[in-house]
């Protein structure tokens, strides 16, 4: 690890000052709640021990994931995700409100991260039904919604905690 990266996911440096301006504006109470109080879901426990497999589905939850340096962690991505360069390189699941069941599932994903927009909803109770975790973002297009997409993909990826305490 060199001096300009930080512990947590491989942080850079000057990636770890982005989000502390994230959370320095984030209430203590909410990050708290957020990372300890909602874990991921209940099926996921054990797998936070290990390197989960996570598909993104939406552009910018995609790129929180390569801010957070857990780009290796990603096995699929939807099609609205094309920043930075390397996520166009990704195996694609198809348009984020148009999931198939039957793709998302052959990457075999520990979590499926996604916003409230995404769909259909049938599609992601069969991901559900399949055992694999599946984190939804309230999409209200608000600065709180870029939060809650760090502290999601930072639990996810196993550094979430330690991003919070960045503080």
């Amino acid at each position: 690890m060199s001096q300009n990266t930080l512990p947590c996911c491989q942080i850079k440096r000057r990636d770890a000052l982005r989000l502390s301006s994230v959370f320095a504006t984030t209430p203590l109470w909410f990050a708290t709640s957020v990372l300890v109080a909602q874990p991921l879901a209940p099926n996921t426990k054990a797998q936070i021990a290990r390197v989960q497999k996570i598909v993104t589905v939406s552009g910018a939850i995609t790129e929180v994931a390569y801010l957070l340096g857990a780009q290796d962690q990603l096995v699929g991505t939807d099609t609205t995700s094309m920043f930075p360069e390397a996520a166009l390189k990704t195996k694609k699941v198809g348009y984020s409100r148009q999931l198939s069941a039957e793709g998302l599932l052959s990457l075999k994903p520990d979590v499926v991260i996604a916003t409230t927009e995404a769909g259909p909803k049938i599609v992601l109770d069969q991901i559900r039904s399949a055992g694999v975790s599946v984190e939804l973002i309230e999409a209200d297009h608000t600065w709180a919604e870029v939060q809650r997409k760090l502290l999601v993909v930072g639990r996810a990826a196993g550094c979430g905690p330690r991003i919070a305490g960045a503080r």
